[in-house]
């Protein structure tokens, strides 16, 4: 920031001084715990940056439909099972793709590496962790998460829908972030060890500091509508906390013209994904996903279970998930990005280089 010519700096800083009366107010509103998640310049313009073949292009990678680059070799990535993510040669694996990518990406501060013992000693496990500090109050966080691993055999357990889908979502967004300011963090976390018990959020929760966490919106397995009625589950429990972000998705969907329906799932809300392991900090979470399970809201036009044929198989690859269905999945993805900025707080540059003019200045 110090090669900035000053000259620019105070032409940032005399537009930040002239905001709107709004914008004043959106730039403390972390202090009084409000979020709005109505339409936002900000937000729209970042939804704009978004591209389902972005999105689309990391499952290929995630679920081996086409090769890619890891520590300079090329290599398919042919399972995502957290047994094989973690074993010789393990610098072949999605874990390492992902890693590789984030630090390309990020600075090695931000970028962190949580391991843990899911059986006791011997087998160690991690989760990838990648902080994205907020410039007004960073002690108050957003967590966006999803599981990499995947299972449906040891060896051949692609997992285009679960949950690369889901993995994907979170490596776009950190690709659309890097440039972004907002006032609260934000927090993406790659959990392992879901599919054999949420072994990797529990340990999570179990380890780190959950002060300021505002709320977890995970994202696992939301790319298949076989009936095209574009309907989605939002698991958000009985968590008041909860229900904030449940509502600002649902605020998001309407504002930005989605074209989704929702299943808002509160008494009936599984524990079966990573959000659970919040719930049991009573921290608010939701979980979103696909019409898994047979819980209708006739208000939203959501009726039925629309069940993926090729739930925990070799057969869930990116190949069987239809163009219908991967617009549809793509636009719950901008739901969930959409809501975490807004959560987060967008900033525009001028304020934030106004926060940061004494330094800049040296």
């Amino acid at each position: 920031m110090r090669n900035i010519p000053r000259l620019f700096i105070c032409m940032l800083i005399l537009s930040a001084m002239c905001l709107s009366p709004q914008g004043q107010v959106t730039a403390q509103s972390s202090t009084t715990q409000t979020y709005s998640c109505e339409q936002q310049p900000l937000v729209s313009d970042l939804l704009a940056e978004t591209h389902q073949e972005n999105w689309v292009n990391w499952i290929a990678d995630l679920s081996g439909a086409r090769p890619v680059t890891i520590s300079e070799q090329s290599a398919t990535i042919a399972t995502r099972n957290s047994f094989a993510l973690f074993t010789k040669p393990a610098t072949l694996t999605a874990y390492t793709y992902v890693l590789e990518r984030l630090r390309a990406w990020y600075p090695a501060g931000q970028v962190s590496e949580e391991s843990y013992e899911p059986y006791g000693a011997g087998i160690t496990w991690k989760n990838i962790i990648l902080d994205l500090p907020g410039s007004v109050t960073p002690q108050e966080t957003i967590l966006l998460t999803a599981h990499l691993d995947s299972t449906g055999g040891s060896n051949n357990a692609p997992g285009a829908d679960d949950n690369a889908s889901g993995a994907a979502a979170l490596l776009e967004t950190a690709r659309l972030l890097q440039h972004r300011n907002f006032q609260r963090s934000i927090r993406l976390i790659w959990f392992t060890g879901e599919e054999q018990g949420l072994q990797g959020s529990k340990a999570y929760v179990n380890s780190a500091d959950l002060t300021g966490i505002v709320g977890d919106i995970n994202l696992d397995m939301f790319s298949y509508d076989g009936d095209g009625d574009r309907c989605f589950e939002l698991h958000v429990g009985t968590l008041p906390a909860s229900d904030t972000l449940g509502q600002c998705i649902v605020q998001s969907i309407s504002a930005y013209g989605l074209n989704l329906k929702e299943d808002y799932l509160l008494a009936q809300a599984i524990s079966a994904s990573d959000h659970a392991s919040f719930w049991g900090k009573s921290i608010g979470a939701v979980e979103i996903g696909e019409n898994f399970y047979d819980q209708g809201n006739p208000q939203t036009g959501c009726t039925g279970r629309d069940e993926t044929p090729n739930y925990h198989t070799a057969n869930d690859t990116l190949a069987n998930l239809s163009p219908q269905s991967l617009n549809f999945g793509f636009s719950i993805y901008q739901a969930a990005l959409a809501s975490a900025y807004a959560l987060a707080g967008p900033l525009p540059d001028s304020v934030y280089y106004s926060l940061y003019l004494p330094e800049m200045m040296k």
